[in-house]
């Protein structure tokens, strides 16, 4: 039976790259250290087959496929973050909220849109810890710095664009929540409030849906209405609204047995 694909791999991987330095040549691509440079040639670039060449989505696609042996659950690799990021968008994966094993994207200036991304590791509190290619230990968003890194950034930091969640497997956790009481209509719907919305919002979450920045707050906006359709299309239900009832309530069941 296969391995379930779940954060904690390809953030160990990451990490374990920490210190690596871009080369000068096409040489020594393996050392972390040697044949030091900055002319873009890494050992990531290599895999990929485009070397030398910007290489932070390189470093990402190559983490992913190290860890799992192919890219499918961040939609195929890639060397433009841009192209990474709109992926996400169009599967309807892509969030506000980050968790452990998302991808973080990033503005720059070289172009439109993504122009640097990193594996998020951790989240505390208000700070969102990474792993990066081709960046450095400076502070803020250096996106071509030549290194693999750990770095660290404020919850809310202007230049974060958003970020996109593979589709890691789900048993990686049991849900320990409590589960929503439909009101009398059979349905949730935008405007309702209280804690069975909150339970909803909680499961929703679990299930590595984002409900918009405010979170688990108790009330049926927009962002939790487009959850509950991200959900059914998940969930191979027909998306033809955001209501959440009891089609809805039965897969969120059977998804934590």
């Amino acid at each position: 039976m296969a391995k379930a694909k779940t954060p904690d791999k390809v953030i160990r991987i990451a990490k374990c790259e920490n210190g690596y330095l871009e080369k000068k040549s096409n040489k020594s691509l393996n050392s972390k250290t040697n044949n030091a440079g900055r002319s873009n040639y890494t050992k990531y670039g290599k895999w990929y087959g485009l070397n030398p060449a910007y290489w932070c989505a390189e470093f990402v696609s190559w983490c992913f496929n190290k860890a799992y042996n192919s890219c499918d659950i961040m939609y195929g690799e890639s060397a433009s973050c841009e192209v990474i990021r709109q992926r996400f968008i169009k599967k309807k994966r892509y969030h506000e909220d980050p968790k452990a094993g998302d991808l973080i994207f990033f503005e720059g200036s070289r172009h439109a849109g993504a122009n640097h991304i990193g594996i998020v590791t951790k989240v505390t509190g208000s700070v969102i810890y990474t792993m990066e290619g081709n960046t450095s230990a400076d502070a803020g968003v250096v996106d071509n710095g030549g290194a693999v890194n750990n770095k660290s950034y404020v919850r809310g930091y202007s230049r974060i664009l958003g970020y996109g969640r593979p589709l890691y497997d789900h048993v990686a956790k049991k849900y320990d929540g409590t589960f929503p009481k439909l009101p009398k209509r059979g349905y949730f719907k935008v405007g309702d409030t209280g804690d069975n919305v909150r339970y909803l919002q909680k499961f929703l979450q679990w299930y590595g849906i984002s409900v918009g920045k405010s979170g688990a707050d108790g009330v049926y906006g927009e962002k939790t209405s487009n959850a509950v359709l991200t959900f059914k299309k998940l969930s191979n239900l027909t998306p033809n609204d955001g209501n959440f009832g009891k089609k809805c309530l039965k897969k969120a069941k059977a998804a934590v047995k």
